[in-house]
């Protein structure tokens, strides 16, 4: 079991030796002891969604693999960079540590999962971002470090953009993978339409609040490829979130026309033409099929009562797919399958955490 759980890790260092990986870390490394502490804390901030991009596409090889294992370290990186600013640290509410202990709880859940080496590199990598989550939020307490903070986030979210774009320029024949939806170099449809999601918003404010006619312009243009490559992923989930998120922030530009006006002409050039690469795809995405999900969404639910802590003291189970639901047939929803691999206390914790964050946002 130990042997077969390291495959994929193997797999990773064939085509990156370690000598080679250990050599850019220590490069990297030296750099980024270098900057200054802001700088430093802003780099990481600018690089961190293509980085994230690229460990999507295995197509990209060396490149997808560099990033694929180093994504912890990136963002512990982040968190360092936090920590050390010369800022002043703003209290953190208690219940913000609920991740922290969540995410521990879920890495005992996954010590005898299938593939457990791989599956506790993945949560290494997310209680990575969670301390970089905390790190920043005790360390951002003015508005001036928030909008700078927007800037960046922005520009890497157009870094980012543009790996799954050169896919639709350099590669056009081979985007669509074998489910026949947007997979640009190999990454998963849903998976590669969170960029979209992210960066979408992060381009419509930057449209929205600067003044400048050149970045309007690039923003324009990056927010339209956006959602042109989030119809050809044929995926609901992340359509209906985008479209949420857009319609929320489009209220200002009730009250200015010619920025709605100028971004309706340039949506009615530049869409038809992702949309004609696979009308198949942008079709699925007002089907009402729920291809059975309804049924497995109940098969998950009532295994939760089976095994109300979820893989907790399991031994061999997969931690994607319950083998007694259908025929290897994942959750298909984010909250189902916390409730699978971590039962119900993680689901718990984490729905607490959630609600205290909407009534934050309410207030």
């Amino acid at each position: 079991m130990a042997a077969r759980s390291m495959d994929k890790f193997s797999l990773y260092l064939e085509i990156v030796p370690l000598p080679v990986l250990a050599a850019l870390v220590f490069v990297m490394g030296m750099i980024y002891l270098m900057m200054p502490a802001n700088t430093r804390f802003y780099a990481t901030f600018l690089i961190m969604p293509a980085w994230l991009a690229a460990s999507l596409c295995p197509e990209l090889g060396p490149l997808q693999a560099v990033t694929k294992i180093s994504s912890g370290l990136l963002f512990l990186l982040v968190a360092i960079a936090a920590m050390l600013r010369p800022v002043p640290r703003r209290p953190l509410p208690g219940i913000i540590w609920l991740y922290l202990g969540g995410s521990l709880y879920l890495g005992l859940c996954l010590i005898g999962a299938e593939n457990a080496f791989d599956e506790l590199l993945i949560q290494f990598q997310w209680i990575m971002l969670v301390l970089a989550a905390i790190a920043t939020v005790a360390t951002v307490t003015r508005m001036e470090d928030l909008q700078i903070l927007i800037k960046v986030l922005t520009a890497g979210s157009l870094l980012a953009i543009l790996i799954p774009l050169s896919a639709v320029l350099l590669n056009p024949g081979e985007i669509f993978g074998k489910i026949g939806r947007f997979s640009p170099w190999g990454a998963m449809p849903n998976l590669i339409g969170i960029t979209f999601l992210m960066g979408c918003p992060l381009f419509l404010y930057a449209i929205l609040t600067t003044r400048s006619q050149f970045v309007k312009l690039i923003m324009a243009a990056a927010l339209i490829s956006s959602i042109g490559m989030t119809l050809i992923t044929g995926s609901r989930q992340v359509a209906f979130s985008l479209a949420i998120a857009m319609a929320l922030m489009c209220f200002p530009l009730i009250r200015r026309p010619g920025v709605l006006i100028a971004g309706g002409v340039g949506a009615f050039l530049i869409l038809p033409f992702f949309a004609g690469l696979n009308e198949e795809a942008v079709n699925r995405l007002s089907s009402f099929d729920t291809s059975g999900r309804l049924s497995i969404w109940w098969e998950y639910f009532k295994l939760s009562f089976r095994q109300p802590l979820g893989l907790l003291g399991t031994q061999g189970q997969s931690a994607h797919v319950a083998p007694t639901v259908g025929q290897g047939n994942h959750a298909h929803n984010v909250f189902l399958d916390m409730l699978y691999v971590g039962g119900w206390p993680y689901l718990l914790t984490m729905a607490s955490v959630i609600a205290v964050s909407l009534g934050s946002m309410w207030r």
